[in-house]
């Protein structure tokens, strides 16, 4: 009983403990209000624990800052992250990206209180990537029923996967082994490109030229060598003169 009134009305559970005698059942009610009225507001609950007289004040905020460190928003945070990553590498052709994470006006001596992060889950299957999601939102709100913490979770930005026309990548695949002498490598693209706009309105299909450095792409490290620049050019030029265009 005094768990759930600690939970629903901890002022009101605060006030009914304090008029008890003094003996281990009060110091036993308040340490729970302490750990309860923490997790839902850490601030008024150590004004609470401050303002009580002698041992009953050490051993309340003791039982707050305990709670308040089991209520990590980043130890938190992190967990979810690792548990993006296990999901997403489970299976092939399965990518989930963190990009961003940061912690709100933290400081390094302060538990943190609010993480925020996003997640990327990316595949060339709708079906595939779906079924990644709807796990690792399950698993967020797992964790954070377990870590006693909330979470909010909202999608930003949902595509579905846009498939290259098998004409056009026939047309490319023949115009790389006409220029190159050989064959093509075919391979599905994880980035978004206008050509899933333009798959709406008409086929697309796309030519990729490899950068150098070790495959760097969209960074400042990126590089593309002149004999790569010719070869592709040579190919787009030989790929408009024999593609066929369908009327």
């Amino acid at each position: 009983m005094g768990y759930r009134w600690a939970n629903e009305d901890p002022q009101g559970a605060a006030t009914y403990a304090q008029s008890l005698p003094q003996g281990n059942s009060r110091s036993a009610l308040i340490s729970s209000i302490a750990s309860q009225w923490a997790s839902k507001d850490p601030e008024a609950a150590l004004a609470w624990a401050k303002s009580l007289p002698g041992a009953q004040s050490r051993d309340a905020v003791q039982s707050v800052v305990s709670a308040w460190a089991n209520s990590d928003a980043a130890a938190a945070a992190a967990e979810m992250v690792l548990a993006v990553e296990r999901r997403c590498s489970s299976e092939p052709g399965l990518v989930g990206t963190v990009g961003k994470l940061e912690v709100p006006g933290g400081a390094i001596n302060v538990i943190p209180g609010r993480c925020e992060f996003s997640i990327d889950v990316r595949s060339g299957s709708d079906a595939l990537r779906d079924a990644a999601a709807a796990d690792i939102r399950t698993e967020i709100e797992s964790i954070a029923l377990r870590r006693g913490v909330q979470v909010a979770q909202r999608t930003v930005l949902e595509a579905a996967g846009v498939s290259c026309a098998p004409a056009l990548i026939e047309a490319w695949s023949e115009s790389v082994q006409r220029v190159t002498g050989t064959g093509a490598r075919r391979l599905p693209s994880g980035a978004g490109h206008d050509a899933m706009m333009m798959a709406s309105l008409t086929d697309v299909g796309m030519l990729f030229v490899r950068c150098g450095n070790g495959g760097i792409s969209h960074h400042p490290m990126e590089t593309l060598s002149a004999t790569d620049a010719e070869a592709a050019a040579q190919v787009f030029r030989d790929f408009l003169q024999h593609v066929r265009v369908s009327p």
